[in-house]
């Protein structure tokens, strides 16, 4: 029972790494690339320096969808620490969502940000952070010693 309760949490952890690693990739490629595609979410075509910070944060973002396919395979110590980071960095970006709904720069499209961020961040990894980590007493059964 333990090494099947270790099981399925390793397999949801893939789904959602997986997840994470499709939306946050081509996200990050198309901020480097093509920054002026997410003026769809701005209520007015973007600036040059606008288009140079969304071009800047690129990389970041690329590297968050890197590092989500490569925590599949690492230990539960590193996934939840991953996940504690994540619910955390989440968290800050929909504050951030929300308030910048309130300047009247972004469309209402800003909130299937703010539903993205939520899905993955705070549901996906917080479940994982503090409520399915085996061993934690809260929905996991034993350790996985791998």
């Amino acid at each position: 029972p333990a090494q099947t309760a270790a099981s399925g949490h390793s397999d949801k952890y893939a789904a959602l790494a997986t997840v994470q690693a499709c939306a946050a990739t081509p996200f990050g490629i198309m901020m480097i690339v093509w920054p002026s595609f997410f003026e769809f979410i701005a209520t007015k075509p973007f600036e040059l320096h606008t288009e140079d910070s969304i071009r800047m944060s690129g990389p970041f973002v690329l590297l968050l969808g890197i590092m989500a396919f490569h925590m599949r395979s690492l230990d539960q110590d590193a996934r939840k620490a991953f996940s504690s980071t994540c619910f955390i960095c989440y968290g800050i970006a929909i504050a951030i969502c929300l308030l910048g709904l309130q300047t009247g720069r972004w469309n209402l499209w800003l909130l299937s940000c703010i539903a993205l961020f939520t899905l993955i961040g705070i549901v996906g990894h917080g479940s994982f952070a503090f409520f399915l980590s085996p061993g934690s007493g809260r929905g996991g059964q034993g350790r996985d010693t791998r």
